[in-house]
């Protein structure tokens, strides 16, 4: 009955991802057409010698990843080189991170096996928007700096709807690309109204929603291809396959024979204590009071680490509380950043402000660095 119920959740979250096809089919195209300049040849699954070059080299990427992880100043000659090669990029970039909405194309009956090309290349993506954001500050263009800003948080957007969990921990780390970056208009004085309005135009639909990097949307996509992959390993061992255990003890554990003598009824047991824990973190995470959630999850992974007889269920349950921290962490972060660009777009708050305290902030950060180091640490514990 709940391999059955678990058919039937899956087949309906599929037909929502079908749902908005449409829009999403042109974001992936838009995507894919980035992904061919950078690494041709990124979905082939075999990994054959793609059939064209790519327009930037490795050295090239780095060189870009670099200059724009670092304080906001002109570039040096190579870093220029490499910023005149990204320009052929850019237009791609740019249409890219027109869409609110991407669909990686994922085959979900594919289960643990399925592939997730696009989020290196996201990342890599995210550093390309990173060091035109910075070029653009450094040349004092304020509102192409806001632009490309405001395009890294569209792009933690997408990379947060491909449904899997690794895809809402990639969309927090691209979004935290971007919160630098805001960290660094902040400073510069370039932050106008103009730009606080292009940044929103950009970024401010993050806001919109009560999970902007989909974690919960995640967790649940995740509980029903866990399920789905033990009902297909019970049917394995119920038809005498010696071999059906080996793909999730080399996943999961590394080790062969890690999950012991399993048959199929073992798995179908286990598989209802996972089923049943993985819905009561799903009900942690949708709590609105984050905290609370968060305390929630961090003892249900506090049952399941005292759990002796169900290794697979071990195996299989993520430690999630570190991922709820995280979100509690950036979704705060978020939703200042938008109050206060809000504020400056209707002329509400001046944005000197704010680069006063910005300089302020660093001045003390490096005052505080000249400090005796027990000194620091006594510092850090008030």
């Amino acid at each position: 009955m709940r391999a059955i119920a678990t058919h039937l959740l899956l087949t309906l979250i599929l037909s929502i991802f079908a749902s908005t096809a449409f829009a999403q089919d042109a974001a992936y195209d838009a995507w894919s057409r980035v992904f061919d300049a950078i690494q041709p040849g990124w979905n082939d699954p075999n990994g054959g010698p793609p059939s064209v070059e790519a327009m930037l080299s490795w050295d090239e990427l780095n060189v870009i990843s670099e200059y724009g992880s670092g304080t906001t100043r002109p570039p040096t000659e190579v870093e220029r080189a490499a910023l005149e090669r990204l320009q052929q990029i850019a237009p791609l970039l740019r249409d890219a991170t027109s869409y609110r909405s991407f669909d990686a194309g994922l085959d979900w009956n594919d289960g643990f096996s399925v592939l997730l090309p696009h989020l290196g290349l996201m990342r890599q993506s995210a550093r390309c928007l990173r060091a035109l954001a910075h070029q653009a500050a450094a040349d004092g263009d304020s509102k192409a700096a806001a632009d490309w800003t405001g395009r890294i948080g569209t792009l933690a957007g997408q990379s947060a709807q491909d449904g899997t969990l690794i895809g809402s921990l990639v969309g927090g780390v691209i979004y935290y690309i971007a919160d630098q970056e805001l960290d660094a208009l902040f400073g510069s004085g370039l932050l106008d109204r103009e730009a606080a309005t292009t940044l929103l135009d950009g970024m401010g639909w993050l806001g919109d929603g009560d999970d902007p990097f989909r974690v919960t949307d995640a967790m649940v996509l995740e509980r029903e291809i866990m399920a789905m992959e033990l009902d297909r390993l019970a049917g394995r061992l119920d038809a005498g396959d010696p071999e059906a255990a080996t793909f999730f003890e080399q996943l999961f554990t590394g080790e062969s024979g890690a999950f012991g003598d399993l048959d199929g009824a073992d798995v179908r047991r286990q598989a209802e204590v996972m089923f049943d824990l993985k819905t009561r973190m799903i009900d942690a995470a949708s709590d609105p009071d984050r905290a609370r959630g968060l305390a929630e999850m961090q003892a249900i992974e506090a049952e399941v680490e005292g759990i002796e007889d169900l290794t697979l269920v071990k195996s299989l349950i993520p430690a999630l509380g570190n991922v709820l921290e995280m979100r509690l962490r950036l979704e705060g972060r978020l939703n200042d950043r938008l109050r206060v660009l809000n504020a400056i777009a209707q002329g509400r708050l001046d944005p000197a402000v704010l680069g006063n305290a910005a300089i302020l902030w660093d001045r003390l950060g490096t005052i505080f660095e000249t400090l005796p180091g027990s000194v620091q640490v006594a510092g850090l514990a008030m």
